[in-house]
C-alpha cells in the first residue's frame, strides 16, 4: 500500500521519522467496534501487522470503538494503587486540624 510510504515521505520532508517498531494502526468505524477479518488483513498487505485493537498515544489508550473503556480501566487501577499506598503510610503521620484559616500541619512519627 502506498499509504504508509506517503506518510513516511511526508514525515521525511518535515524532518520527522516514522519508527517502524512502535507504529500501530487503529481502525474505527461509525457503527461501533471493528473486528479484524481475514479479508481486511489480506487487503492491507504489509500494514496488517500494525493493526491493533487498542493503541496508546501520549499516554491515552484509544480503542476501536472510541469508548475509552481501556483508558478508564487503567486510570481506575492506578488510582486504587495510589490510594492503597496512601493507606499503608497513613499511620506514620499525625494530623493536626487547626482552626479555620490556619495551615494544616503534618508531622511524621518516628
Amino acid at each position: 500500500m502506498s499509504c504508509l510510504s506517503d506518510i513516511k515521505c511526508w514525515m521525511s520532508n518535515n524532518f520527522l521519522q516514522l519508527n517502524d517498531s512502535t507504529t500501530e494502526i487503529l481502525i474505527t468505524t461509525p457503527s461501533g467496534p471493528f473486528k479484524i477479518s481475514d479479508q481486511l488483513t489480506s487487503s492491507l498487505g504489509s500494514l496488517s501487522a500494525y493493526v491493533k485493537s487498542e493503541v496508546r498515544n501520549l499516554g491515552v489508550i484509544f480503542d476501536s470503538s472510541l469508548s475509552f473503556n481501556a483508558q478508564l480501566t487503567k486510570v481506575i487501577q492506578t488510582c486504587f494503587l495510589k490510594l492503597r499506598h496512601i493507606s499503608k503510610i497513613r499511620s506514620f503521620f499525625f494530623f493536626f486540624r487547626p482552626r479555620k484559616g490556619h495551615p494544616c500541619i503534618y508531622l511524621l512519627q518516628s
